[in-house]
């Protein structure tokens, strides 16, 4: 099923008419383009009608959704890249036959926590090489906040050590892939931040509390709980009681009452 077609089928199980979907942020002949597969929707604009359609993005771009049921290098690619194998996955890419946006961002992605890898490792040219790679990519789904962490990766296989980041963007693209259900996702954008402030334990505490790793959770949200308790306390209560500590989770209880 195409794209197009898959958003089309959520919006009439929703109930909801093209004008209801669109509010205000997209037009209604931008919607009606979109779901005959005359466009293709930004990243931005895929958010905003899965947020709207109260579906994760990854229901979009699953497999179905914009390939065909026998294209196995990119479901093979898309699985590699999830479990953090991305030169495995860069190698399904490179024997696919025909390039899809999925696939070129996928690439985009491998190739850039692929240079991360090996500039940590120290290999710095390899870094560079593998980050222009990734910077000579055309995506509509590449947004600002990846870039810009591309960049800043790259500045650093130059050997810039210390490069003012505004890491708020990532923040905000996390916040959006909690409330999208999309834990892994929020984990993939807080952990390319080097700056870890309350708020940052407070979402990565969530985020690994959400893949069932409360054993990681509990550490994080205590560090957030002095200076963000409303949200902490009750995700400290959870990360307890999947603990079996139950004696921490009713204190965490009791401080909600």
């Amino acid at each position: 099923m195409e794209l197009g077609e898959k958003i089309r089928q959520a919006r009439t199980e929703a109930g909801l008419s093209q004008r209801q979907l669109c509010g205000e942020e997209i037009t209604r002949n931008m919607l009606s383009q979109i779901e005959s597969g005359k466009a293709r929707p930004s990243m931005t604009t895929l958010q905003y009608l899965a947020a709207r359609l109260d579906k994760p993005v990854s229901f979009f771009l699953e497999e179905d959704a914009l390939l065909s049921p026998s294209d196995a290098f990119l479901r093979q690619a898309r699985k590699a890249y999830m479990g953090g194998h991305f030169q495995q996955a860069l190698d399904c890419l490179s024997q696919r036959r025909c390039a899809t946006e999925e696939g070129t961002f996928l690439e985009y992605l491998c190739l850039t926590e692929l240079g991360r890898q090996v500039l940590a490792e120290g290999k710095r040219p390899y870094a560079r090489q593998l980050l222009e790679r990734a910077g000579n990519l055309e995506t509509p789904y590449k947004t600002p906040a990846l870039e810009q962490e591309r960049l800043l990766l790259l500045a650093q296989a130059d050997g810039e050590e210390a490069i003012p980041f505004d890491h708020r963007p990532l923040l905000l693209l996390a916040e959006k892939a909690l409330s999208r259900k999309e834990p892994a996702a929020a984990i993939r954008y807080l952990e390319a931040i080097d700056a870890r402030d309350a708020r940052w334990a407070l979402l990565r505490g969530e985020s690994a509390l959400r893949t069932g790793d409360a054993k990681t959770a509990l550490p994080l949200l205590q560090q957030a709980e002095e200076a963000f308790p409303q949200q902490a306390i009750p995700l400290l209560e959870l990360c307890c009681k999947e603990l079996e500590d139950y004696k921490m989770a009713y204190h965490y209880a009791c401080l909600q009452r």
